[in-house]
C-alpha cells in the first residue's frame, strides 16, 4: 500500500513539473550520450593514430646532445638491450626572415628509414641547396614553392658551420610524424650537412612497432629501452669529452710546432 502511494505522488509531481523533468531528463541523456561515444572512439583514435605511426616508422626515443654524437654512439645504442633500430641525424636551430620578422625555425636532416614525412605538394629536394617545408607554416607565411629562403645563425657563428650552404630553394611542403605532439618548426631535407657529428640520435626500441600505441604495454617496452640507453649515458659521455679535449689538445700542439718552426 505504501509503494502504491509513493509511486503515485512521484507520477504527480512529474505532471506538477513536466517541463522541469523533461529538461533534467534530457540533459542527463545528452551527458551519457556525450561520454558513451567518446568512450566508443577512444580505441578507434588509438588504432587509428598507431597505424599512422607505424607506416611512416616513428621513433620511440630520441637522444640529444650538446656536445654531438657519433658514430660510435649510434653503435653503442644499437647494442643497449631491447634497441631495434637506430639512426643519428642532423639538426640546428637557425632564424629565417619572414617579411619584417625574423622567425626560429628548426632545419633537420630526412633520415634513411625512420619518421617518414608525407609529401603534400610539389616534390622532395634532390640537391643540397634545395629544401621542403612544413604545409603549417607554409600556409601561414607568405612563401610559396620556387621561392629562395635564406637563414642565419642569430649568433657571431656562420650558419654556414652547420650548413652546407646558407640559401636553399623551397620544392614542396611536407608534413612529419613528429610534429603532432612535437613542437612544429621548418624541415629541410637532404643527407648533406656541414656537421662533423649528429646532433641526435633517432631510436626505435626492439618489439614496439607491433603494440598499439598510447597502450601501457607499450609504454612499459619503451620504458625499458631508456633505462638500458641511460645505463651507457655516463660512458658515451666520457668518450665523447675526452674525444672533445684529445682534439683539442691536438690542435693545440700542432699550433705550438709551428710556432716553434717559425722562430
Amino acid at each position: 500500500m505504501k509503494k502504491r502511494a509513493l509511486r503515485k505522488d512521484f507520477y504527480m509531481e512529474i505532471r506538477r513539473s513536466l517541463g522541469r523533468f523533461l529538461s533534467i531528463f534530457f540533459i542527463v541523456a545528452i551527458g551519457c550520450a556525450f561520454f558513451s561515444g567518446i568512450r566508443a572512439s577512444e580505441p578507434d583514435m588509438r588504432y587509428s593514430g598507431d597505424a599512422y605511426f607505424d607506416n611512416k616508422n616513428m621513433m620511440d626515443l630520441r637522444i640529444i646532445s650538446t656536445m654531438g654524437l657519433t658514430e660510435d654512439d649510434v653503435k653503442a645504442a644499437s647494442k643497449a638491450e631491447g634497441i631495434g633500430h637506430v639512426e643519428g641525424r642532423y639538426s640546428v636551430d637557425a632564424l629565417l626572415a619572414d617579411g619584417d620578422n625574423q622567425i626560429v625555425v628548426h632545419v633537420m636532416s630526412m633520415l634513411p628509414t625512420m619518421n617518414e614525412i608525407q609529401l603534400e605538394d610539389g616534390r622532395l629536394p634532390n640537391k643540397e641547396n634545395e629544401c621542403v617545408v612544413d604545409v603549417d607554416y607554409m600556409e601561414k607565411s607568405k612563401l610559396k614553392i620556387g621561392d629562395t629562403i635564406t637563414f642565419s645563425s642569430g649568433t657571431d657563428a656562420e650558419v654556414t658551420d652547420s650548413l652546407k650552404t646558407d640559401t636553399f630553394r623551397i620544392t614542396g611542403t611536407v608534413s612529419s610524424p613528429e610534429y603532432i605532439a612535437f613542437q612544429r618548426g621548418s624541415t629541410t631535407i637532404g643527407n648533406g650537412s656541414a656537421m662533423d657529428v649528429y646532433t641526435e640520435i633517432c631510436i626505435q626500441a626492439a618489439g614496439a612497432k607491433e603494440l598499439t600505441a598510447f597502450t601501457s604495454e607499450y609504454e612499459d617496452t619503451v620504458a625499458k629501452a631508456k633505462e638500458n640507453i641511460e645505463k651507457i649515458k655516463e660512458q658515451r659521455q666520457k668518450a665523447r669529452y675526452t674525444e672533445i679535449v684529445d682534439e683539442a689538445n691536438g690542435k693545440i700542439a700542432e699550433a705550438e710546432a709551428e710556432v716553434t718552426d717559425a722562430q
